[in-house]
C-alpha cells in the first residue's frame, strides 16, 4: 500500500490502481529549494562563477522541527550561461523523495 502524507497508507484504489503520494515533509522541502534558488541568483555574477564546481552542502532546521540537507551546484555551460540546482531531502543521501528545483542564468551581464 502506498504511504500517504502522516505515515498512514492508503488502500488499494478500485481497479487495482493505487494513487501515489509525497512525504508530509515535501512541501518543506520545496520551500527550502525555492528559497534557496531566490538566494543564489540575487549573487552577483563573479560570486555565481566561485560556486562552479564546488557544491554547497548545508544542513537547514526548518520550521517544521525537522533537519534538511540542502545541496546547491552551479554548473557552466558552452554559451557562458550557468545553471543552478538544489536539492532538499531529510532522509540522507539516500532518500527517494528529494525535491529538486533548477534554473538557469542565462549569461552575465552585459555592459552598457
Amino acid at each position: 500500500m502506498p504511504v500517504v502524507p502522516g505515515g498512514r497508507q492508503r488502500p488499494r484504489e478500485p481497479g487495482g490502481h493505487q494513487e501515489a503520494t509525497l512525504p508530509a515533509y515535501q512541501p518543506t522541502a520545496a520551500a527550502i529549494a525555492e528559497g534557496r534558488i531566490a538566494e543564489v541568483t540575487r549573487l552577483p555574477w563573479a560570486a555565481l562563477e566561485a560556486m562552479v564546481g564546488d557544491p554547497r552542502d548545508d544542513l537547514v532546521m526548518a520550521v517544521d522541527g525537522r533537519p534538511y540537507q540542502v545541496t546547491t551546484v552551479v554548473l557552466p555551460h558552452a554559451d557562458g550561461a550557468l545553471r543552478v540546482h538544489v536539492s532538499v531531502g531529510n532522509d540522507g543521501w539516500s532518500t527517494d523523495a528529494v525535491v529538486v528545483r533548477t534554473t538557469r542564468l542565462p549569461g552575465p551581464p552585459q555592459p552598457r
